[in-house]
């Protein structure tokens, strides 16, 4: 084992942010010494520091050198985050190999794994493993996760919040109204309103109903009927556990096409073409665009608005000058920021119906943990390295020639592709 200078660093890195001691006792175990054998995150150290060595003296360092400093390189920092990935699933799914240790406290399942590459290949084919036990239960999965529950009432009826897409689709086929229609997932996912459901002892829906700023604004049976006479004192037991009130003929309006909650935009009737004529005046901070937004090879552009919502297509590409992303970005159609190189991760929340194109933005290094891209994520040749557990996508995510249907997938895939490069460099 090397002589580190900095110790301390490396185990503080390993146990990160996490307080639990089991996750803490695999990343050590794991890895301390592991990454000690890595050139890429060991520097040596030729001269004796200027602001020292805690316990070692300058004659120490000459006489028993080498001694190396930890640098948090990429390879390193991409081992971490598998490895800790690996450490989260055993901790949170109480493997039994945790308890099992030698007379000296370290776990024998950890033995004999000398190098990071041992400790890759097992952290990998177990995040595998797992994934094929979570796709074995995946139904039961799915339908506990679509919903919440907030208040359980007498006889197993039970009141749930409506939380995915799939969800929403359900209500609207078992209730025969239309809560699925896209105006309403919408306000849901940003949080401008939310959707409950009454079921009944057999998981049945009986009633939905849609709150806004703590006023219940529609309640409806099946078909948009009154639930009022049957269901009154459920709908007021969730009224008044969750501390809300009824909004103004809440029990006369039906789920029908709401109005935008967004206010304040300005709005573009049709496309909007930057790439045709000179350069027009600064976008508005809000713009809502109700055909297509196109600014391709424009160096001029060097911010987009504030919050973005198109409801065709967004096609910014090759504006090597842009640097400045939107907040918040709501694209109906599809969205390409295509080789627009200088693009920054500002988003907070980015919510795509089509394919979304983010290949060569090369300083984009983060997306936000809201992000959902109804068809395909493009990050071919772009600078992210790690996306969100959080990202939904209903197609896949392709990155050059690896493809995923899941972040959790793409991640590995990345991983083990950096694993691979950094063997090949090495050699």
């Amino acid at each position: 084992m090397r002589r580190l200078v900095n110790a301390a660093e490396l185990r503080d890195a390993l146990r990160g942010q996490n307080q639990n001691k089991d996750y803490a006792k695999i990343m050590l175990q794991s890895l301390f010494r592991a990454l000690q054998n890595e050139t890429h995150c060991m520097e040596e150290l030729k001269e004796y520091p200027m602001d020292g060595i805690p316990r070692v003296s300058r004659e120490e360092f000459h006489a028993k050198g080498p001694f190396f400093r930890y640098v948090p390189s990429e390879e390193a920092l991409a081992t971490i985050s598998v490895v800790g990935a690996w450490a989260r699933e055993a901790v949170a799914r109480r493997e039994r190999w945790i308890r099992e240790v030698d007379d000296n406290g370290r776990i024998t399942r950890l033995l004999g794994l000398k190098r990071v590459h041992d400790v890759l290949a097992v952290a990998l084919d177990e995040l595998k493993r797992y994934e094929h036990l979570d796709r074995n239960r995946a139904t039961w999965a799915q339908e506990r996760a679509q919903v919440a529950q907030v208040l359980a009432l007498p006889d197993g009826r039970s009141w749930v919040q409506l939380l995915t897409l799939a969800a929403f689709h359900k209500e609207a086929a078992d209730m025969r109204h239309c809560i699925a229609d896209e105006p309403y997932y919408r306000n849901h996912v940003l949080g401008y309103a939310q959707y409950y459901s009454l079921r009944d002892g057999r998981g049945r829906a009986r009633v939905t109903v849609e709150v806004r700023q703590g006023l219940l604004m529609q309640a409806k049976s099946a078909a948009n009927g009154d639930p009022w006479p049957k269901w009154k004192p459920e709908i007021e037991a969730l009224l008044a556990h969750m501390g809300w009130r009824l909004a103004p003929q809440a029990d006369t309006v039906g789920f029908v096409r709401p109005r935008s909650m967004l206010h304040g935009f300005r709005i573009v009737p049709g496309d909007l073409d930057l790439s045709a004529g000179p350069q027009p005046a600064p976008l508005a901070t809000r713009l809502q665009v109700c055909g297509s937004l196109i600014a391709q090879s424009k160096d001029w552009l060097t911010s987009l608005p504030d919050t973005l919502w198109v409801e065709g297509d967004c096609l910014v590409e090759k504006c090597r000058n842009l640097i400045g992303a939107p907040r918040l970005l709501l694209v109906h159609g599809r969205a390409s920021f295509a080789g627009t190189v200088g693009l920054r991760g500002a988003f907070e929340r980015i919510l795509v119906w089509g394919d979304l194109d983010l290949s060569h933005c090369t300083a984009l290094s983060e997306l936000p943990d809201k992000i959902h891209v109804g068809g395909t994520l493009d990050i071919t040749g772009s600078g992210l390295r790690h996306l969100p557990p959080t990202l939904s996508v209903g197609d896949r995510i392709v990155c050059g020639r690896l493809a995923a249907r899941s972040a959790a997938e793409m991640n590995m895939l990345l991983a083990e592709e950096t694993f691979k490069s950094d063997g090949q460099r090495r050699h």
